[in-house]
């Protein structure tokens, strides 16, 4: 297969800013080998020395050269390790929590495979059913 997964498309570095690093900087946070997992991503995501420093943390615990770069070795191994968030959907209805309607979607490890997702209302009866696709990159290589 070779190449960067999906979201991935670069590498990143000291003076990239992008989504892409705001998903690497998660991703590395999710790491098991990192104290603080559920540390908030803030949105600007310039990839910064404290990246650097999570990356080397990454590439340590992987047996890899620790160079501070997220290339596609990183980016491979952080994918698989680290894509799932572990989120469920506990089931409750919009209404219990004070909204009209719900949109249920089930993410796959790979954001690039097509879903059904539905329209719940407040009481969690399905309204309609449409298709999404969730981050990905298409097929002309483009995010």
């Amino acid at each position: 297969w070779g190449g960067f997964p999906a979201p991935f498309s670069r590498e990143l570095k000291r003076s990239v800013e992008g989504g892409d690093v705001c998903i690497a900087r998660a991703m590395l946070r999710r790491y098991a080998a990192l104290k603080d997992p559920d540390t908030p991503v803030n949105g600007s995501c310039p990839f910064a020395a404290e990246d650097e420093a999570l990356v080397r943390q990454f590439q340590r615990g992987h047996s890899q050269q620790e160079t501070g770069v997220f290339d596609e070795a990183v980016a491979q191994g952080v994918v698989a390790c680290c894509a799932r968030d572990g989120y469920r959907d506990s089931g409750a209805s919009a209404g219990s929590l004070g909204y009209l309607y719900k949109i249920h979607i089930v993410a796959q490890q790979n954001r690039s495979i097509q879903q059904t997702g539905r329209l719940l209302d407040k009481d969690n009866n399905l309204i309609m059913t449409f298709t999404a696709r969730l981050h990905g990159i298409r097929s002309d290589g483009t995010e």
